[in-house]
C-alpha cells in the first residue's frame, strides 16, 4: 500500500496530509466524531445562553427554583460538608474518599489513614475539589431525605478512585 505525506505551508500554518486508504477510513471516523462533539458544545452553549437569557429577564420560574437550590443547599448540604471539608483539609489524608465518607457518618479513626504534606490550596485542587463538586451535585440532583447518609454513600463509592 503506498502512502504519500503532502505537507503545505500557508500563512505560517503548516499542514500535513497523509494520503492512504486504510487511514483515510479512520480520519473520517475521527472528522466525525470531532462533528459530533462540536454539535454537543453548540447545543450546549445554546442552553446556556437560553438559561442566562432567563436569568437575566427575572424569569419567576427560574428564580424560585434557583431561591429553592439554594435553600436545599444551604439548610441541608452545607452543615455537612463544611465539617467534613475542614476535616479533611486540616489532615490531608491520601485516601481522600474514604476519609470524607468516614469523617460524614462520625467514624473517623485517624490512625488509619496515611496522609501527605501538600500546599492545602494544592491538596484541595488536586484531591478534594472533584469530589465536592461530584457530592454537591448528586445531593442536588437526587436530594435525598437523609443527606448525610447519601454523601457518605457518594464518598465510598468513590473511594477507589482518590
Amino acid at each position: 500500500m503506498k502512502t504519500r505525506l503532502k505537507i503545505q505551508a500557508s500563512e505560517g500554518q503548516f499542514y500535513c496530509r497523509i494520503r492512504s486508504s486504510t487511514l483515510l477510513g479512520s480520519s473520517r471516523s475521527m472528522e466525525q466524531q470531532s462533528q459530533k462533539a462540536r454539535n454537543k458544545g453548540v447545543a450546549i452553549s445554546a442552553l446556556i445562553r437560553e438559561q442566562k437569557e432567563r436569568y437575566r429577564q427575572h424569569d419567576p420560574h427560574l428564580n424560585s427554583a434557583l431561591d429553592e437550590v439554594y435553600q436545599y443547599v444551604t439548610t441541608k448540604i452545607d452543615p455537612v460538608l463544611t465539617k467534613a471539608l475542614e476535616e479533611v483539609l486540616l489532615y490531608q489524608p491520601d485516601q481522600t474518599a474514604d476519609f470524607l465518607a468516614n469523617a460524614v457518618r462520625g467514624t473517623l479513626n485517624l490512625k488509619k489513614y496515611n496522609y501527605v504534606e501538600l500546599k492545602r490550596q494544592l491538596y484541595f485542587d488536586r484531591k478534594v475539589r472533584h469530589l465536592m463538586v461530584l457530592a454537591m451535585n448528586n445531593a442536588i440532583r437526587e436530594r435525598p431525605a437523609d443527606p448525610k447518609e447519601f454523601l457518605a454513600e457518594v464518598f465510598e463509592s468513590r473511594s477507589r478512585f482518590y
